[in-house]
């Protein structure tokens, strides 16, 4: 089911876009269980987000490689 299906089903807005809030015209982004309209900032703005939580792990364990006491 798309994320308008499951909005029309349950009566209301259940999923919104991740970028812009709106609770029509959505999809799957990369078919995962991430909701997004079809303006492109909407899709980015996911991607980087995505993007920045990978980073933020690699720091992390770079940091507990680095300073990990055995």
């Amino acid at each position: 089911m798309s994320p308008d299906e499951i909005n029309r089903e349950h009566g209301k807005p259940v999923w919104r876009c991740f970028g812009c809030k709106t609770d029509a015209g959505l999809h799957w982004w990369n078919s995962l269980s991430v909701a997004v309209c079809d303006e492109s900032a909407c899709s980015a703005a996911y991607r980087d987000a995505l993007s920045k939580s990978v980073r933020e792990q690699e720091d992390f364990e770079a940091y507990v490689r680095e300073n990990a006491p055995y």
